[in-house]
Order: C-alpha cells, then structure tokens, then sequence
C-alpha cells in the first residue's frame, strides 16, 4: 500500500511539473511523447505485485528547465552569501557605465584567469586609489562573474566584520568560516577605527586568509605611499603581508560618486524649480 502510495504521488508530481502540451503524441509504444523534444513523458515498467505501471515523467526539455532552475536557485544563493549589501549584486559587468575601460578590461581577466587555474595558483590583487574612483565597484564585478561561474565568494568591510565580531565569542570560528569560499574581498582597507583591538582583527583576517592559500582582493582608499611606509609597525605587517601576495592596481581618475551626483543636478533643478 505504501509502494502504491509513493508511486502515485511520485506520478502526480511529475505529471503536474509537466503536463500534456498541444503537440504531443501518443507513440507506438503507448506513451506519451513531448512534441517538442520528442522523448517520453512517461515510463512503463514492471514492479513486483503491481505488475505494469505507466507512470508520468520529465521529457528531455523539461529536465533541461528543471536545471537550468536549479542552477539559477544555487547561483542567487551564492550571490546572497556573497554581499553584505544586496544592490551589489547588480554591480556587474552588464552594468558598468564604462569610464574606466582599462580597469573594467583588467578585471574581466582576472576572473577569466581564477576560471582558468586552480584557485590556489590565483594571485590576490590590492585596488587602491582615490575615493569614489571605482574601487569597490570593479571588486563587485569579479565576485558577480565568479558567482555565475558558481566559484563561492565572500565581499565585506572590516567595519562589518567588527560589528558580528561584537556579537560572538567563536571570533576563530567566525574568521575560518569566512575563509572557506574561494575568493575573499575585503572593502576600504584603513576606514576602520585606528585602535590596537582593529589593528589585531585586520592582521589575523589577512594573515588568516593568505595562510589558506586562496586568493584575496583588498580595495582601499590609501596611496601607494602609505602602503610602502606604514605609520605604525602594526600597519606596517599588514601591509607587508598584502604586498607579499596581492597585486596592487591603481585605481585613479573622476569619482563615479561625484559624477552620478552631478549627473542629477539639472533633473532635481527642473524638479525644484531652481
């Protein structure tokens, strides 16, 4: 009674996923035929008891849509543990506005090199430059490119990772579990608070992920000068441990910000009357 149970609600299931279509056909062994496809939408067997059964089942079209799902369930699952900020999920290679061609062409290879290679052979990358240049942005785009591929990734700031560091105890824990997807961003390097407590978190974090083997990006708003001569011994192995496996790429030019605010102005001036 339960075999004929599951039977029928395994048969119900699959016929409700993939009903009769116009165009389909009976073929000359009796089943059902996708129109389309031209393979079965159903199965006959023999089972012990039951004799022959008809059951209905996936033609080859419908399979092929029920993983193409299946794969867009996995990716946006990925894109969702990848960002902090849901709207950088929308920071793609679709969507970039093109003013910085050079930078945008660079990242395209990287994440066609983190494809190409085995993942610890990856080398990191340090973007640093002026504020508003695109840094962060172009970060989001790799991590975008590499979800599609189906790579894990992770993209925070160390101002995130202070706040749910306040909230657990497990801070080993917490840092290894980050560590686990195969590329790590860390946003605004040096925006956190100056203190000895965030000096440590910054140095472990980084320490910690380099040890891996895996690759890292690291965008911050500090020049190249700060980086080669660090205010504090503190910073000064933390940057060295940066130059040591990431590539540093200078991000310069017009700020996307101030531009996309200038960019409204005349609209908001007709709007306002001013």
């Amino acid at each position: 009674m339960n075999l004929i149970r599951t039977l029928e609600e395994a048969g119900n299931a699959a016929a409700h996923a993939n009903p009769a279509a116009e165009g389909d056909y009976i073929g000359e062994n009796g089943l059902l035929y996708c129109g389309l496809c031209h393979t079965p939408k159903q199965w006959r067997g023999e089972l012990p008891v039951l004799g022959e059964v008809i059951q209905a089942a996936s033609c080859k079209c419908q399979s092929e849509k029920l993983r193409r799902e299946q794969e867009q369930r996995t990716r946006q699952k990925l894109r969702d543990m990848a960002f902090d900020t849901p709207a950088m999920q929308k920071w793609d290679f679709a969507h970039d506005d093109g003013n910085h061609p050079a930078l945008s062409a660079a990242m395209r290879k990287y994440a066609a090199l983190f494809a190409s290679k085995p993942t610890e052979e990856v080398p990191g990358l340090l973007l640093y430059g002026g504020v508003g240049g695109g840094k962060t942005y172009a970060a989001a785009e790799v991590v975008n490119a590499l979800v599609d591929m189906g790579f894990s990734c992770r993209m925070t700031s160390f101002a995130r990772i202070a706040g749910d560091l306040q909230n657990t105890r497990e801070r080993n824990t917490y840092i290894q579990d980050m560590n686990r997807c195969r590329l790590l961003v860390l946003d605004d390097l040096g925006a956190e608070r100056d203190t000895a407590y965030m000096g440590e978190i910054v140095f472990q974090v980084i320490d910690t992920r380099i040890r891996t083997g895996l690759p890292l990006i690291v965008t911050t708003n500090l020049t190249i000068e700060d980086i080669k001569n660090p205010a504090t011994p503190g910073n000064s192995r933390i940057y060295d441990r940066l130059i040591e496996k990431c590539h540093p790429i200078e991000v310069s030019g017009v700020s996307r910000r101030r531009k996309e605010a200038a960019a409204r102005y005349p609209e908001m001036r007709e709007v306002l009357g001013m």
